[in-house]
């Protein structure tokens, strides 16, 4: 089975949902979760953040690495975080 298929049963029996990159929906409910990436042994989920934790403890039989990618501000020449993610593989 897929790595995105098996994240999408084990969350969906908490009520989370997988949105789809491309989705033009955005994350009005704290159980929606956007697919930023994904391929065979990485998928990299974005969540609300309030809901973090909760999806990490839902994935234990994963690998789940905190990932918050920084982006340089050009006008000011400093970095800040651009978003919060976890990417998710198989041990």
């Amino acid at each position: 089975m897929a790595l995105i298929d098996e994240l999408n049963n084990q969350l969906k029996k908490f009520g989370y949902e997988l949105l789809e990159p491309e989705s033009k929906r955005c994350m009005v409910n704290n159980k929606e979760i956007i697919i930023r990436f994904q391929s065979d042994d990485k998928v990299e989920l974005e969540p609300h953040i309030f809901e973090a934790e909760d999806i990490k403890e839902h994935l234990l039989k994963f690998k789940v690495t905190e990932h918050e990618p920084e982006i340089l501000d050009i006008t000011t020449g400093k970095t800040r975080k651009s978003y919060y993610s976890l990417i998710v593989e198989r041990y």
